[in-house]
């Protein structure tokens, strides 16, 4: 915080999962988070999907409930939170964001 850098937190790839180590760090949390939605089998998705990324192949509904959770805290929390999604988390980023905006509006 004091050099002004942000955490990152990201689901996937080889990362821990995100709302874990926010549970853990949040206390180090200040004005600024980016949670990056990246997916975890970049190569087996693009086969499910053939190219075509207008249908969500691998819902993570669980995670997704609990990565808004971690969006109402952030939010409650006042700090700025940018939400990266890749067509690789669940096979269409603009249908993941849809579910994610539809999980924050019914807690709003």
């Amino acid at each position: 915080a004091r050099a002004g850098l942000h955490p990152v937190f990201i689901s996937g790839y080889y990362m821990p999962p995100p709302v874990p180590l926010y549970e853990r760090f949040s206390h180090l949390v200040q004005d600024r988070a980016v949670l990056r939605l990246l997916g975890s089998d970049r190569s087996g998705i693009e086969a499910m999907t053939g190219g075509r990324w207008d249908r969500v192949v691998t819902a993570q509904d669980r995670e997704l409930a609990d990565v808004a959770a971690m969006i109402r805290s952030l939010r409650r929390s006042r700090v700025i939170t940018f939400v990266n999604v890749n067509n690789h988390y669940e096979g269409s980023s603009p249908l993941t964001i849809r579910r994610l905006k539809a999980l924050l509006e019914d807690s709003a």
